[in-house]
């Protein structure tokens, strides 16, 4: 694809992150862009994930030992390397944090068109539901699609926007309309990218999700988990918008991981891709962060061509540890 070509043009800290997993490298995690600071219990599903004490993506607690996130996140890592933290607003203190057992990519996960971009987490400690602060996310009918002109809502710690160099340290969120499969696959088409069914569309010119926020969630307005975040060209860049796993194709596999592959173990980080299981270097993981632009203006859904964001990079910037946070750098 042409954002693993053109990684150094690309707003993708991700793809780049995702490939040197072990590197820490500032700011190429994003935020929510266009958005505003997340409420304590707003988001009681989401929970970060995180290396060596910095958060580098996102996830959604669907039970008890049960996380849901992006396969760019979940590869060439090792289970006993991370911590997954719930019940707090602010990724690096409060909650709980629980150690990882088991990481499963899916099997068919391809770093090279960023298909079936979804992995689950087994924790290795139960998190519980409280009345507040933590509770399971509801997941979608087998087989739904996220319906064109609905808005759905990102959450997440990415970076507010993509010129930054470490995220906030509290979580933001951004309401985004879906957009059509076709409009979206008719962008990024000059950039010989398929949308494919397994991926749905969101966001607006100055609102978007960006690096950071990779693997977190996007809902619609019953709080209910219609996608995870994945790719992009640049952060709210125009005629561009994010791109994110349909979870309702893969309620199979969340429900039972083991039976999708038996690529999964304590430290099991098959890239997934189809002809190369374990290509490192194009794995193309950015954590996406919604980038903040309080000047965006909310009506703002038109796409505009921009002949020169041709960065596809996973929207979010990915991998572990990629990120340089800063604990004391609050969202503006």
């Amino acid at each position: 694809m042409k954002f693993l070509a053109a990684a150094s043009a690309m707003m993708p800290g991700a793809v780049m992150v995702a490939a040197l997993p072990a590197m820490r490298l500032p700011g190429m995690s994003m935020k929510i862009v266009g958005g505003t600071k997340a409420e304590a219990g707003e988001f009681p599903f989401i929970v970060s994930l995180s290396q060596d004490d910095s958060h580098f993506c996102g996830g959604v607690l669907v039970g008890e030992t049960t996380v849901v996130t992006a396969a760019h996140c979940s590869v060439d890592i090792e289970a006993d390397q991370v911590k997954v933290r719930a019940g707090t607003t602010t990724w690096a203190k409060g909650g709980e944090q629980v150690d990882v057992s088991k990481i499963t990519v899916h099997p068919k996960y391809s770093a090279d068109t960023m298909d079936n971009d979804i992995a689950v987490w087994t924790l290795a400690q139960r998190i519980e539901q409280n009345n507040d602060t933590i509770k399971y996310i509801s997941l979608p009918a087998s087989g739904s699609d996220p319906e064109a002109n609905t808005t759905a809502t990102v959450a997440g710690w990415g970076l507010l926007k993509s010129t930054d160099s470490s995220v906030p340290a509290d979580l933001r969120k951004v309401s985004v309309p879906v957009v059509s499969r076709e409009d979206c696959n008719t962008a990024y088409n000059k950039n010989d990218t398929q949308i494919t069914e397994n991926m749905f569309c969101a966001g607006s010119t100055g609102k978007d999700s960006c690096q950071g926020d990779s693997g977190g969630p996007i809902i619609n307005d019953n709080s209910t988990l219609i996608g995870v975040v994945s790719w992009g060209i640049d952060c709210a860049a125009p005629g561009y918008p994010g791109v994110y796993t349909n979870v309702g194709q893969y309620i199979d596999f969340i429900n039972n991981p083991d039976s999708a592959s038996g690529d999964s173990n304590g430290n099991d980080n098959n890239t997934g891709n189809d002809e190369e299981i374990g290509d490192d270097e194009e794995t193309g993981g950015d954590d996406e962060e919604i980038v903040d632009d309080e000047e965006t203006e909310d009506d703002e859904t038109g796409y505009e061509d921009d002949e020169e964001s041709g960065h596809h990079g996973s929207h979010h910037g990915s991998h572990h540890g990629s990120h340089s946070h800063d604990e004391e750098e609050s969202d503006e």
